[in-house]
């Protein structure tokens, strides 16, 4: 229905249409890629962390993170108890002596990245599509926190999470055919 495909206009991987789209009544073609990334975050259902530290990986959505404000998203993301358990804490390496995360605890850890950048839009595309029930609960929870800090976008075909919305849009072959509220 192209909700895909409005998630990558509003992050400007498409340059080439018609009408306005704004930010802060900004048009974003007028904003070069590193202004609009710095008021987006992207989070796909296929987001994945690199083979570092859990530290790393979250320093590469902001580099000056203290370590309250690591700890504060952590906690935000229900990361917290998972970072707790791994050998290592926060410094395990992620791939590295048995250590892997399954896809969902890799999905709470991206969100917990997003809590961390200073970007005030976070679009997040289907990010409960592959997970299980535990961590789509504990996900459910992240993303009404994150939705208290920042402007959240979310993409999904589960009314489980939708029902939170300020504002739901649906969509058929590319067109809104309703709007309003849970």
């Amino acid at each position: 229905s192209g909700k895909s495909t409005i998630a990558k206009l509003l992050i400007g991987a498409y340059r080439n249409y018609s009408g306005t789209i704004t930010i802060g009544n900004q048009d974003i073609k007028k904003l070069s890629e590193p202004q609009l990334m710095a008021n987006i975050t992207f989070i796909s259902q296929h987001s994945r962390l690199f083979n570092r530290s859990i530290l790393d990986n979250l320093k590469i959505a902001n580099p000056s993170a203290t370590a309250q404000q690591i700890q504060q998203a952590l906690k935000w993301s229900a990361c917290d108890d998972l970072v707790a358990k791994l050998p290592q804490g926060i410094n395990t390496v992620i791939g590295q002596d048995g250590v892997y995360l399954s896809g969902g605890e890799q999905q709470r850890l991206t969100l917990c990245q997003a809590f961390l950048r200073e970007a005030r839009i976070v679009i997040l595309d289907e990010v409960t599509a592959s997970i299980d029930a535990e961590n789509e609960n504990q996900m459910q929870a992240a993303i009404i926190q994150l939705a208290k800090e920042k402007t959240v976008i979310l993409i999904d075909h589960k009314l489980k999470i939708t029902k939170y919305a300020d504002q739901i849009l649906v969509f058929h072959h590319g067109q809104i055919v309703e709007r309003g509220t849970h």
